[in-house]
């Protein structure tokens, strides 16, 4: 995050599940949930640190604009 100039403004763990299929050999996985700022120009960066990092599985970022800190 910090890479990429982003701040995070919000995070918690969303759940563990069993994953429908092997995914790197895992048969569960955690959800978090992060609520982060920064630069739409670096996001195709942070993207691509969370593909490489061994610690995370699959990665979705989505544009939340108007979400305010008590809908977190």
């Amino acid at each position: 995050m910090e890479r990429a100039g982003a701040e995070m403004v919000f995070c918690r763990r969303w759940d563990e599940r069993r994953l429908s299929y092997k995914l790197k050999g895992r048969k569960r996985g955690l959800y978090v949930l992060v609520y982060f700022k920064g630069p739409s120009e670096k996001i195709g960066g942070l993207e691509r640190d969370c593909q490489i990092s061994e610690n995370i599985l699959r990665v979705l970022v989505l544009r939340a604009e108007g979400v305010t800190l008590e809908m977190m």
